[in-house]
């Protein structure tokens, strides 16, 4: 029993070390969101003032469009202006490409996130989304005064016109430094990093995205990594989106190698409206996985794909897609075709808006893994109005060649989002029953409770998290998990203690001293501020826990107190209109606590260090 819950325990921590550093990464994506946003909105505001030069010219009779006595010069000066507002279209179009792709890469590394997690970085998410509107309001507009521009009239003056440049827009940046992981030995590595991601124009409808990039770090343990992508994107005259993607991704693993792989994958993507308010949209990706370094890997050939209709109505929105993935490996848990049809109707009205969706899923495994095929249909119902939502979810999941896990959740649901100037807040909550529904279900019915609540303010702030379980039977233990962090802000820095606890509670005996319990406390201190345009950004938190680990040999309880120190901080300097300094420092260690002496796992600290320098160019 020691030994797994000295497992447990170390398994839980390097969970943890793993994901301490998410902050920074959403941080580095926020900076580079932000400096998105600011060229789109210098580009298209030099756009539309160019477009409605030429708007305004195009609807004058020809003799007040001649103001000079040449009107060869003046159509010619028509000519260069309409070709500097496509090499502006251009610029914002793939801006806006790059910047949207930030956003992809943001939004899905917030959700990969614990809710936890997710309530420290809800303040980023909330900058990234008001960036966001930002950025599709410069799109709204760019994209009303391009297709309002006269066509492009060729000079009729015998000259030889100049075919337009393809233009290259992007960023290359590489950074070296060192990196090193300590647990009972020391494995240190030269890093590196060699990244690029750029645009080919080929003129305001067609483009080419290149991304490249290389990464030798040690996390646990060696490795080096190499992506490539390329992604085409054209739209017709009539409106029809269409991309066309490859990519390759090559992992190899210093030490395990059973860890090494190279993923191929290649998709295509088809936007196109049948109406102006109705649009169809699918995508199919292909991926082909393989460990080339061992005969036993996890290697996988799937397909995955997505079909959506979007109607938008005076008062009615209509969502309705399906989406799945089928996949083949020789693992059973590998091999399985996923099926999920979907359909979301709003209603809006004067006070509110009311909406229904429904999903359904079929899980089906091969031949190996049959008893974990499962069917599950959800439907929920939903209102909402001026930053409040309320729903009820009803979520039914069967398993056909497993009756005894078969069981039906019902949740509610209630959200707030108070936004005002200097203050910004969030509280959720939601109550979810689930119960077995077969007779020979091995499994008890429980209820969850979660209650979450964080506010933003210019000088304070504070975060709040609850879970809690409770079983219908007496057998199994009572779970409650509670996360809270507070302080105070000034200029760009937040500082203040963080306090959390796990608990088991058994119903017989609710002693808190009990095998499994652990409460912590600790500080956290963060900073994100310009200095002459260099965008800087640090965190620390320190974190002192007590774990009780069952009873000693004096019949009382036993306890560990593990530790755990974070440090992350970085800086992006301009150094010239295109360059820009990049520096990066990550340092984390974990004290377990363990006892020194007749223990099966003898490792006591883990630490990690890591630092790059470099440069990056725009171009």
């Amino acid at each position: 029993m020691r030994k797994a819950i000295t497992f447990i325990s170390l398994v839980c921590f390097i969970s943890i070390n793993l994901k301490a550093n998410d902050n920074t990464d959403l941080l580095t994506l926020l900076t580079e969101i932000k400096d998105g946003r600011i060229l789109i909105q210098k580009t298209s505001t030099a756009f539309m003032i160019t477009s409605r030069q030429l708007i305004s010219e195009s609807g004058k009779p020809e003799q007040e469009v001649s103001g000079i006595k040449n009107q060869e010069a003046d159509r010619e000066i028509n000519y260069n202006t309409r070709l500097l507002a496509d090499n502006f279209y251009r610029k914002v179009s793939a801006t806006l490409a790059e910047t949207s792709q930030r956003i992809s890469d943001f939004e899905k590394k917030y959700n990969s996130l614990s809710q936890a997690e997710q309530k420290n970085a809800v303040k980023l998410y909330e900058e990234m989304s008001r960036d966001r509107e930002l950025i599709d309001r410069a799109r709204t507009y760019t994209t009303h005064f391009y297709q309002k521009l006269p066509p492009l009239q060729a000079i009729q003056s015998g000259k030889t016109l100049k075919t337009k440049n393809i233009a290259f827009d992007g960023t290359a940046a590489v950074r070296f430094g060192s990196s090193a992981y300590e647990s009972a030995g020391r494995i240190s590595e030269t890093t590196r990093n060699i990244s690029l991601t750029g645009n080919v124009v080929f003129n305001p409808l067609s483009k080419l995205s290149v991304q490249l990039n290389h990464n030798k770090d040690v996390i646990r343990t060696p490795y080096a990594s190499s992506d490539v992508g390329a992604t085409y994107y054209h739209e017709t005259s009539g409106g029809t989106r269409i991309s066309t993607s490859v990519n390759f991704k090559d992992y190899d693993d210093v030490l395990i190698d059973r860890n090494s792989f190279r993923n191929v994958g290649a998709g295509m993507s088809v936007e196109h409206p049948l109406k102006e308010n109705i649009r169809i949209m699918g995508d199919v990706q292909a991926q082909s996985k393989k460990y080339y370094d061992t005969e036993d890997g996890n290697d996988l050939q799937g397909v995955q794909f997505n079909t959506l209709l979007d109607y938008t109505g005076k008062n009615t929105l209509v969502n309705a897609g399906i989406r799945g993935r089928l996949q083949s490996s020789e693992k059973a848990f590998l091999d399985y075709s996923r099926i999920i049809p979907n359909i979301r109707i709003t209603y809006k009205t004067a006070q509110n808006n009311w909406s229904v969706y429904g999903e359904a899923e079929q899980m089906a495994y091969g031949t190996a893994g049959q008893a974990n095929n499962f069917n599950r249909v959800r439907v929920d119902l939903e209102t909402s109005n001026h930053g409040k939502r309320t729903q009820i979810t009803a979520i039914n999941k069967s398993f056909p060649n497993n009756e005894r896990y078969n069981n039906l959740k019902i949740r509610i649901l209630a959200q707030k989002i108070q936004r005002s100037e200097g203050r910004n807040g969030r509280s959720t909550g939601y109550l979810e029953y689930t119960f077995h529904t077969s007779d020979s279900s091995v499994s008890g019915n429980y209820a969850d409770i979660r209650f979450d609540r964080n506010f933003n303010r210019k000088t304070t702030y504070f975060d709040i998290g609850a879970f809690g379980r409770y079983w219908d039977d007496s057998g199994p233990a009572h779970r409650l998990s509670v996360y809270s962090r507070l302080g105070l802000r000034y200029s760009g820095f937040q500082i203040g203690p963080i306090i959390g606890a796990d608990m088991i509670i058994d119903p017989d005996n609710p002693d808190l001293e009990q095998s499994g319990n652990s409460f912590r406390a600790g500080l956290d201190g963060r900073g994100n501020f310009l200095i002459r345009k260099a965008s800087i950004y640090s965190s620390v938190r320190y974190q002192q826990t007590i774990t009780y680990t069952g009873l000693n040999t004096e019949g009382e309880a036993g306890s560990r107190l593990p530790a755990s120190l974070e440090i992350s901080g970085g800086a992006r300097i301009p150094v010239a209109r295109m360059f820009e300094i990049q520096i990066d420092l990550r340092y984390y260690s974990l004290d377990f606590d363990y006892p020194r002496t007749d223990d099966p796992m003898p490792v006591q600290t883990q630490s990690g260090l890591r630092y790059l320098a470099g440069l990056s160019y725009r171009f």
